[in-house]
């Protein structure tokens, strides 16, 4: 009885051991934060023609990874992006919310600062679905009129 206990349970752990193996995170490709980082800065420069400086990039799952990133000609603009590890490109960005913060915090940032001396702003969107890409010249009032 014990031996067929034991016949069982070695089968059962085996099968979950071999499904780990077959299943686990081996469905994307495993990055370094360098690669992240250098993929991130391609597809960027790729859609925006232009060159971007990634700031910190981090897996996110087994399909894709996060970066902060920034326009090199422009380091006070900072947003995220997601890109897939297989290689199929941008998941998405969030370029033109990065451009339209930066807008913000230009406008409200002295306002506060004139009440507290010492305090900054930080402003942050969310992602959402439909969104233009960034183009130079966005203002506040065209953000919010997507």
């Amino acid at each position: 009885m014990k031996k067929k206990r034991f016949a069982m349970l070695a089968v059962m752990l085996l099968t979950i051991i071999s499904c780990m193996l077959m299943t686990g995170c081996g469905s994307g490709k495993a990055r370094t934060e360098s690669q992240m980082k250098r993929v991130a800065a391609d597809l960027l420069e790729e859609k925006y023609d232009e060159e971007f400086e990634i700031h910190y990039a981090w897996p996110r799952d087994s399909s894709l990874f996060y970066a902060t990133c920034s326009p090199k000609d422009d380091m006070d603009i900072v947003f995220e992006m997601q890109a897939y590890n297989d290689g199929r490109g941008l998941y998405m960005d969030e370029y033109l919310q990065g451009a339209v913060a930066k807008l913000v915090e230009a406008e409200i940032e002295p306002k506060i600062q004139e009440i507290f001396e010492d305090a900054y702003l930080e402003v942050a969107f969310t992602w959402v679905t439909e969104t233009k890409d960034y183009y130079e010249g966005v203002t506040i009032e065209e953000y919010c009129q997507l």
